[in-house]
């Protein structure tokens, strides 16, 4: 219930409840194939191994676009890439952060907003995960997938190919026009200009560990206030 209520007011705080909820697929055919062809082809390159994306099959999801959600469609986030796939009929369409950006995306019972990676320079827009939003400050996660290269044998060991690895996700604090890197205590410490001393006390009253998401979003949160 809990989990239920989280995701509602993280949706409430980006899209505002006075949002429309829609269904309809053509709508969302119409918005990502605006140039009226198709932007990729259901398939995957079989001579990499592992996989680029958040699940092993697409899912039921909500595209928030132009003040409405829709409902039901069928997604996948390729994690490599940093872009949604959305699957309509026998097509696969991509919602990318720059080409054609959804403002964001419900997927995988986590709630997908887009994000300037590095703001004061040339735009470079992602989709983080927003984990908390409070008093202007948000925390965000992002996945990642690395591609390691193909190997070949040495004699003793066998070739490999290319494979897909998963990376330990990054974290991100969005606080006015500034963005941090959830690098350790000190870093928290840094972008809340708070004695680190003091934070590492309210981790040990609260049995927290910043190397556990839920405790740094409740850490972030309390400093937020």
């Amino acid at each position: 219930m809990r989990k239920i209520m989280i995701m509602f007011l993280l949706l409430s705080a980006i899209t505002g409840i006075s949002a429309q909820y829609g269904n309809s697929p053509y709508n969302l055919e119409a918005f990502v194939n605006k140039e009226g062809k198709f932007l990729m082809q259901i398939g995957d390159d079989g001579s990499i191994a592992g996989s680029r994306y958040l699940s092993d099959e697409y899912s039921k999801g909500k595209v928030f676009l132009e003040g409405n959600w829709y409902e039901d469609a069928a997604l996948n986030f390729d994690i490599f890439n940093g872009r949604f796939e959305l699957k309509l009929t026998d097509n696969v369409f991509i919602i990318d952060p720059v080409k054609n950006y959804a403002d964001s995306v419900e997927f995988n019972d986590e709630v997908f907003v887009r994000r300037d990676m590095d703001p004061g320079k040339k735009i470079r827009m992602g989709y983080l995960v927003l984990l908390n939003d409070n008093n202007g400050v948000s925390l965000c996660k992002q996945y990642r997938i690395r591609l390691d290269p193909p190997r070949a044998s040495d004699g003793y060991s066998e070739a490999q190919p290319a494979k897909y690895a998963t990376n330990t996700p990054r974290y991100y604090v969005y606080k006015e026009s500034d963005i941090w890197e959830v690098d350790g205590l000190k870093s928290v410490a840094e972008m809340f200009d708070v004695d680190s001393k003091t934070i590492k006390k309210y981790m040990k009253e609260n049995k927290y560990k910043l190397s556990r998401e839920g405790d740094m979003t409740s850490i972030i949160d309390h400093l937020s206030e």
